[in-house]
C-alpha cells in the first residue's frame, strides 16, 4: 500500500485539539512532538482551542466542620457520571485560615494592620508569579473584593469583582478589575438600579464571553435571575430565567446556559433553562458543611509549565472517591 504523508500544519492542528493527557502520552512517539509540545506556539494554540471549545472542568469548594478544614472537590465531566466526585483534595496548611479563590491566576493577600492610632485595616497586595515562585507588591487599590458564590470572573487577561464603596445609607455597589498585563486596577459603576444592595444580590461574572452581572432578590425560595452584560459601557439585559423553586444561591454557569444552583436541602443541582428541569447531582454540602463556604471553580487543562514550584505531597492530600462518596 502507497503511504501518504500528512502535511504537518495538520497533525499540529489536529494535536492541538487533544486532551492533555493524551499529549503526555504521545511524548513518547516522537522527539519532534515531544519539543513541540513545549513551544509556545503549540501551547497557546491549545490552550485557546480549549477555550473555543468550552472544555470546562469543575471544582467544588466545601468546609468540613468536624476537621475545620477547607478541601476542594474534583468532578467528572464524563458522560452518564453527573457530576460524580472523582477525587477530594485537602489542604492542611490552611489549617487555621480559609483561603479565597479570587481569579485564575492572581493571588491577592490582604494583610490587617490594627493599631491604636490607626483603627482601620491597611491593605497589602502582593501578586505571585509561578514562573518566578515570588511575590510582588504592588499599589493596594484601597477596595476588598466581597465573597462570591462564583468564582469564572477573568476574561482576556482581566479579573473582576464586585466591591462596595462609601459609607451607609450612601453605599453604591461597583466593579474592581485588574488587568494583568500593566498589573494595574480600575473601578467601574455597575447598573443604577441595582444600588438597594441590601434587598438584591449582585454577582459579577464572566458568562459567554462578557463581562456581566448576576441579580436576584435576597428573600425567597423562589429565585429568579436577570442576567446582564457591558458592552462599550451600556449595559444590556442579555436574558431572564424566571421562578427556579427551591434554591438558595447561584454557583455558576455550565454549558448550553445551564446554571449550578444550591438548593435549600444544601444540595447542588443543575438548572436547564431550555426544558426548565432541575436535577439534583447528589452532591450534599449540609450537616458538617458551612453553606457560606460552598464555591464552584472552572477551569481548562492546558500546558502551560509551572516553572519554580514544586508540589509538596506531603501537604498535599488526594483521597479518590467513589459513588458512595459523593454525600462527603
Amino acid at each position: 500500500m502507497p503511504r501518504f504523508a500528512v502535511p504537518e500544519a495538520l497533525v499540529t492542528e489536529i494535536l492541538s485539539k487533544l486532551p492533555v493527557k493524551s499529549l503526555i502520552c504521545f511524548n513518547c512517539v516522537c522527539k519532534y512532538w515531544c519539543s513541540s509540545f513545549q513551544t509556545p506556539r503549540f501551547i497557546s494554540k491549545h490552550y485557546h482551542n480549549n477555550l473555543k471549545s468550552n472544555n470546562l472542568n469543575p471544582i467544588l469548594k466545601r468546609f468540613d466542620g468536624n476537621a475545620n478544614l477547607v478541601y476542594f472537590s474534583q468532578l467528572s465531566v464524563e458522560k452518564d457520571e453527573n457530576f460524580l466526585v472523582k477525587q477530594n483534595i485537602s489542604l492542611p496548611f490552611f489549617m487555621h485560615d480559609s483561603p479565597l479563590v479570587w481569579g485564575a491566576l492572581l493571588a491577592l493577600m490582604v494583610k490587617s494592620e490594627c493599631g491604636i492610632e490607626s483603627p482601620d485595616d491597611v491593605s497589602q497586595v502582593e501578586l505571585y508569579s509561578l514562573k518566578c515562585d515570588s511575590l510582588k507588591e504592588i499599589p493596594s487599590p484601597n477596595y476588598r473584593p466581597l465573597d462570591s458564590d462564583l468564582s469564572n470572573n477573568c476574561l482576556d487577561g482581566i479579573c473582576y469583582w464586585k466591591i462596595i464603596i462609601g459609607n451607609s445609607p450612601y453605599e453604591k455597589v461597583m466593579i474592581l478589575s485588574f488587568d494583568m498585563a500593566n498589573e494595574k486596577f480600575s473601578v467601574s459603576p455597575i447598573l443604577e438600579f441595582v444600588e438597594f444592595f441590601l434587598e438584591t444580590n449582585i454577582e459579577v461574572l464572566v458568562f459567554n464571553g462578557s463581562v456581566g452581572v448576576l441579580v436576584y432578590l435576597v428573600e425567597g425560595i423562589d429565585k429568579s435571575f436577570d442576567f446582564w452584560v457591558i458592552n462599550g459601557g451600556v449595559w444590556t439585559k442579555q436574558f431572564s430565567i424566571e421562578s427556579i423553586p427551591g434554591v438558595v444561591n447561584p454557583l455558576g454557569f455550565w454549558k448550553n446556559d445551564e446554571l449550578f444552583l444550591l438548593n435549600t436541602n444544601y444540595e447542588v443541582v443543575l438548572f436547564d433553562p431550555s426544558t426548565q428541569e432541575l436535577k439534583v447531582l447528589g452532591i450534599n454540602t449540609y450537616l458538617d458543611h458551612h453553606r457560606e463556604y460552598v464555591s464552584l471553580f472552572f477551569y481548562v487543562e492546558s500546558l502551560v509549565p509551572i516553572n519554580g514550584i514544586q508540589e509538596h505531597k506531603d501537604h498535599i492530600i488526594r483521597q479518590l472517591v467513589g459513588d458512595a462518596s459523593n454525600n462527603y
